[in-house]
């Protein structure tokens, strides 16, 4: 078992360079397609410049893309770094002789294979270690318990270690989770090795963070941990600095690493409020539309005016105008005083939460949380076919906007992509619940995106499809909060170029919780009984709880997995 703490991985990444420095081909690098592998990327390219590495990089989206992405890499090639992709495929049989793979991914449980194999080194947090050593306590626990059984033959507790593994894989598989981001693992070498490391290092580390919050990978707790240490750089660098330091000189004969400024920020569960309005902040925040019911109801405008006009005095001319121009800096801090004390009295009690923010020279700065909203929507954008545009663009886009040297024109577009798609989601959220299209198989919901609309193709990709499922199964907890417990539900939309659907999961979890959900492995399991031929699905994406089916499945996998799971349930009350 080679996993490596957070004690071992500055050693592992000096051996990468030593290797290069050895003269051999350039270090290859394969990045999953998402938030946080292009903030992870961002600080390592930064890592390898320093260092004179030069790295390979090749971006993948399935585990399809890695195997293929493998067998092209040179044959000298001593050491591939593999970032958010393949942790949860056995990579054993993909990987080239004489080779050391190092495994840095998010993405929960890590396959076993991976664990044992003498060539692979899985970084880690400790939380891939702790998963594996809990379940096999509870396989030993098993064991013990089956040999004090009347009639039951002894189970030999001295199993080789292959058997053991077999022994815990029912727990160890059983649900499908994220860890920490994978970001926290190169900023903590980049700190090791470079003390001193720019801040733009610690901000994409914050920027990672952020998704993986917004996007319930991990607890409000676990991001305020992982937000309270970058603060507390952040708070002594900037003790430090003089003020010269921060002053509005010309950026464009600067180094952009020395002229940005990291600051502490209390952060509202607001979309995009310092490039949007305080009205359309609102609307399209799903933390906020979903528990004051503006999406499931004729009247949520209406709500929403109540609440602006008559709770806190506020003209709605004034909440439709940009944010920038609406008011003075003093009577914004009050504004939103007043509205995060009027939220918190209404049940929004997580309405508020710490993060950073940007800036550079004079300019008002951008917020971790906001530039997460924009680098998903861009990695996540409609393609379009007649441009022959591809998957990889729209990532290497998300990459240059990361940056802190990135044009105007840049970020203006990913702005729009992130508006564009957000407006997208509040439409298709109203429709399918003020339609009441949402179906109750009893064990789970389920929904299609409206097929004639020009949205369905925002949600083609699990990204946005993960968010539109978000805001609708919140909507519904709320109007449910007295009844019964709440469900999960499945979310598919049509990709008219694969004529194909996408299906994803979406568990009832509080935004303040991390979600863990079988889906996963309860869709490996149906698929075993389900009459589907393999062409007609793909199911080799990173995220194992989500799918593509042929257009002609969908009811039938429907059908499978509401089988499979009722008969979980009869087996649980058993």
């Amino acid at each position: 078992m080679v996993l490596l703490g957070e004690d071992a991985l500055t050693a592992a990444y000096e051996k990468i360079r030593e290797i290069w420095g050895e003269g051999r081909v350039p270090v290859q690098v394969l990045v999953g397609c998402d938030v946080d592998s292009v903030c992870s990327l961002k600080i390592l390219m930064q890592l390898m410049l320093t260092d004179k590495v030069q790295p390979a990089v090749t971006p993948v989206q399935c585990h399809g893309d890695v195997e293929r992405a493998i067998k092209e890499i040179p044959e000298d090639s001593a050491s591939i770094l593999m970032i958010n992709c393949g942790a949860n495929q056995d990579l054993s049989d993909i990987i080239p002789p004489d080779t050391t793979v190092h495994l840095v991914d998010s993405h929960r449980p890590v396959h076993l294979s991976n664990i044992e194999h003498e060539s692979i080194l899985v970084w880690q947090h400790g939380d891939v270690e702790e998963h594996f050593n809990r379940c096999k306590r509870i396989s030993k626990k098993r064991r013990k318990r089956l040999d004090s059984e009347e009639d039951t033959p002894t189970v030999d507790d001295s199993l080789p270690e292959t058997d053991d593994y077999i022994s815990i894989e029912s727990q160890y598989y059983a649900s499908n989770w994220y860890g920490p981001p994978s970001s926290t693992l190169f900023c903590h070498i980049a700190l090791d090795v470079m003390p001193q490391a720019p801040d733009n290092l610690l901000w994409y580390a914050a920027v990672s963070a952020s998704h993986f919050f917004l996007m319930r990978y991990i607890s409000h707790s676990d991001y305020d941990t992982l937000i309270g240490k970058y603060l507390l750089i952040v708070a002594q660098r900037n003790v430090h600095k003089p003020a010269t330091e921060f002053a509005g000189e010309d950026l464009q004969e600067q180094d952009s690493y020395h002229t940005i400024r990291l600051e502490s920020n209390t952060e509202q569960h607001l979309f995009l409020l310092r490039h949007n309005s305080l009205w359309d902040a609102l609307v399209e925040s799903s933390y906020v539309a979903s528990r004051l019911r503006l999406y499931n109801t004729e009247n949520g405008e209406n709500q929403l005016r109540r609440l602006l006009h008559g709770q806190l005095g506020l003209k709605e001319e004034d909440c439709r105008v940009e944010w920038t121009l609406a008011w003075d800096a003093e009577k914004k801090e009050e504004v939103l005083n007043l509205l995060s004390s009027k939220l918190k009295n209404l049940g929004l009690t997580s309405f508020t939460f710490r993060s950073i923010i940007m800036k550079q020279g004079y300019n008002t700065g951008i917020a971790a949380p906001d530039l997460s909203r924009i680098l998903s929507a861009v990695i996540a954008h409609p393609l379009d076919a007649e441009k022959e545009e591809t998957r990889m663009q729209y990532f290497w886009m998300a990459y240059d906007i990361a940056d802190n040297r990135r044009t105007a024109e840049n970020f203006a577009q990913g702005l729009e992509i992130a508006k564009s798609t957000q407006a997208a989601l509040v439409r298709q959220t109203k429709f399918l619940l003020q339609k009441e299209y949402i179906r109750n198989l009893g064990c789970f919901r389920y929904g299609f995106v409206n097929e004639a609309s020009a949205d369905v193709s925002y949600f083609v990709h699990p990204l946005t499809l993960l968010s539109l499922g978000y805001a609708i199964i919140d909507t519904l907890s709320e109007d449910q909060k007295s009844k019964r417990k709440p469900i999960p539900l499945l979310l598919l939309s049509y990709d008219r170029a694969a004529n194909l659907y996408t299906m994803a999961s979406s568990v009832p979890i509080k935004s303040t919780e991390a979600a863990v959900t079988p889906f996963g492995r309860y869709l490996r399991s149906a698929l075993e009984t389900a009459p589907i031929n393999e062409s007609d699905l793909i199911h080799d994406g990173f995220d194992p709880t989500t799918i593509k089916v042929a257009k002609k499945e969908a009811r039938t996998l429907l059908d499978a997995l509401a089988m499979f799971i009722h008969r979980q349930s009869n087996t649980a009350l058993e």
